[in-house]
């Protein structure tokens, strides 16, 4: 996964019904991607502590990302590879949010609430600006990219209800321009990898990308 192409294991919850009868599963994050259906088998969380983040912005920057993909091993991949890794023959897709302080100052954490495209990008009036962010992918075995994707700049709403340290829960809507559609709840596990990668990732860092079977 490279933070860098696209700026995430996946909790499948089981609710209990009354009476005894057979558990049914709980709708989980998914949809189509390029026409096909995305059904992700493993997903991370990722927080990025507040830091001077360099050529993305000025000042300082936090971020909660959160990756789901189609192959397992999401978080060690982020961690052995410095998020300069990708793994080969998988659908993935991302989503964050990205909160910067132009004016230097200290930049608020993204706390508990509902985070949509139409604010992306605005400064308020103490110099801070956040970014709403989505992209799908799709590879074959060596990585690169087949037609339909990559995509980014999908539009549509983020709602965090449980921001860390171990967990990110909450639900998403996100539609791009070519009429692929994700959506639905998630819960997270928050993968305990570098803030520092995280920044150096997003402001173009990895200097190759490794393809990992």
């Amino acid at each position: 996964m490279t933070l860098c192409r696209s700026p995430i294991a996946l909790c499948l919850a089981f609710a209990a019904c009354g009476g005894g009868s057979t558990p049914a599963p709980t709708p989980v994050f998914g949809g189509t991607i390029a026409g096909a259906s995305f059904a992700p088998a493993d997903a991370a969380g990722f927080l990025m502590a507040p830091m001077a983040c360099g050529q993305i912005g000025p000042g300082t920057h936090t971020m909660v990302l959160l990756h789901f993909s189609t192959a397992g091993g999401t978080c060690a991949l982020a961690q052995d590879q410095a998020f300069c890794g990708e793994r080969g023959a998988t659908v993935s897709a991302s989503v964050a949010i990205v909160r910067e302080n132009v004016n230097s100052g200290t930049v608020p954490a993204i706390r508990p609430g509902t985070y949509t495209s139409s604010g992306s990008g605005v400064v308020d009036a103490h110099g801070i600006v956040q970014f709403f962010w989505a992209s799908v992918d799709r590879n074959d075995g060596t990585c690169t990219a087949l037609p339909g994707g990559p995509k980014e700049g999908g539009t549509g709403t983020l709602v965090l209800e449980e921001v860390g340290p171990s967990r990110l829960r909450g639900s998403a809507s996100i539609v791009f321009d070519d009429g692929s559609a994700l959506s639905g709840p998630f819960d997270v596990a928050v993968c305990a990898a570098s803030s520092a990668l995280q920044c150096a990732s997003l402001k173009g860092g990895c200097s190759a990308v490794t393809c990992v079977p």
